[in-house]
């Protein structure tokens, strides 16, 4: 049995001399190459994770662009079917003769630019005291306010959506200098955090779905080649009004954090407390005011501490 220990004892020591030796280094060696591959291996899981979010931004874009495009062009469809029908029901009951007759619709009818969509524009907001996106209210817009059409009246957006849309966007102005536009905002840059990681990190903000539907109004290649007015023409931009009453129903329906909101959640969030619309309006202007220096970009959107949000809540519905 002393045998045994002794045996035991002298393989342990033999163990420990062989790492102690000089073929320890090889062990370290080997140990640091093992390092290098795990530190290798994690990056590179990094970097297909970054490409993958990247390509996921991409396609969310995508499909919000072609989503508006489809949007206006089936108000553009439904507009010069019921000019037509208008065209028919004024004339007699024998539609033959017409057949043979050329058709002329009110081009106004077909100007969806100027009738059925809404300007999309970044200056600074005074409340705020900070440059954000805004989208133009129909009343505002001088094609609607003052100028006459033939065409059928096209139903805009409900007055509470527009509140609802320019509350969201006013809280987002945190992050008006992160979320990119080659016409709208063209002087943006990626937050330093999504930078690092390789990211754009706004693809889920209301205001990046607000851009990515902007559409440009004006045609520039239509104009003659000897026109010296084309370089002065200034591209406008403009979303359906479809799409300003799609992103406000998506927000209502948003899950509440316990911890932070984005502002689509705050509103959500706002409008559960405040079912009336007649509230609504007053309690929005007041509540973005009051948090306007409290939002801040977190590099994946701008977002407020759920406590903080409640706090200032509570204290503009009591007044």
């Amino acid at each position: 049995m002393n045998r045994l220990h002794d045996v035991v004892h002298k393989i342990r020591h033999a163990r420990s001399a062989h790492t102690k030796g000089p073929a320890g280094d090889d062990s370290e060696e080997i140990q640091a190459k093992r390092r290098e591959q795990v530190y290798q291996a994690q990056k590179r899981h990094r970097n297909r994770k970054a490409e993958y979010l990247q390509t996921l931004e991409a396609e969310v874009i995508r499909l919000q662009h072609d989503d508006a495009q489809t949007s206006a062009e089936k108000t553009k469809l439904a507009r010069e079917n019921a000019e037509l029908r208008a065209l028919l029901e004024s004339c007699s009951t024998d539609v033959r003769p017409l057949l043979t007759q050329e058709v002329t619709v009110d081009p106004r009818a077909t100007q969806l630019n100027d009738i059925d969509m809404a300007d999309v524009e970044i200056h600074f907001d005074p409340v705020m005291h900070a440059e954000r996106t805004f989208v133009a209210f129909p009343a505002t817009q001088h094609s609607i306010a003052s100028s006459p059409s033939t065409a059928p009246s096209v139903s805009t957006p409900e007055p509470d959506s527009w509140i609802a849309l320019d509350f969201i966007l006013a809280l987002e102005h945190p992050c008006r200098g992160h979320i990119q536009h080659p016409g709208i905002a063209p002087d943006a840059h990626r937050h330093e955090a999504c930078d690092i990681i390789g990211i754009q990190g706004h693809a889920l903000t209301t205001t990046s779905a607000v851009l990515a539907s902007a559409q440009s109004s004006t045609e520039t290649s239509d104009l003659p080649n000897h026109c010296e007015l084309k370089a002065d023409v200034k591209e406008r931009w403009r979303i359906p009004y479809a799409e300003v009453e799609k992103l406000v129903a998506l927000s209502e329906k948003l899950e509440l954090d316990d911890e932070i909101l984005t502002p689509a959640q705050a509103y959500a969030a706002v409008r559960r407390v405040l079912p009336s619309e007649r509230a609504l309006q007053p309690v929005l202007e007041r509540l973005k005011e009051s948090l306007a220096k409290v939002v801040d970009c977190s590099g994946l959107g701008t977002v407020i501490k759920t406590e903080v949000f409640q706090e200032h809540l509570s204290s503009v519905l009591k007044t």
